[in-house]
């Protein structure tokens, strides 16, 4: 089930091997779709290495599915985009505006917060 391969994707990227968490993310059989906690698992091992528009297109998918992404979800988004310039702070608020009001907790608003201070845009963060 899904909780299976979270906690392999998990285990993977926490032990160094990012790519294989992605590798079994995009092996996961149809007939077991992934969940929150897949995505979660999947955009950490993006940011293990470094590919934080890697981050943003797993986060567009779980969109694309319906699903109501979850404070970790939209965390690695937000955190995402606070690490990288090119994505920035307007990205970093943009996701947080849209997303459910129950999925910003302490830990997306810190990385929001993050995003506009490196851009030097304290007004915006308020």
């Amino acid at each position: 089930d899904a909780w299976a391969y979270s906690a392999a994707m998990n285990s993977f990227a926490q032990t160094g091997r990012p790519t294989q968490a992605l590798e079994l993310f995009h092996a996961m059989p149809r007939g077991v779709p992934p969940d929150n906690h897949c995505f979660a698992a999947a955009m950490g091992a993006c940011r293990r290495t470094n590919d934080f528009e890697g981050v943003l297109r797993l986060y567009s998918q779980l969109l694309a599915t319906g699903a109501q992404p979850n404070s970790h979800c939209l965390n690695a988004a937000v955190a995402a985009c606070a690490a990288t310039p090119d994505l920035g702070w307007k990205k970093a608020l943009q996701l947080l505006v849209s997303a459910p009001a129950d999925a910003a907790d302490v830990h997306v608003y810190t990385s929001a917060l993050s995003a506009c201070s490196r851009a030097g845009r304290w007004k915006e963060a308020t």
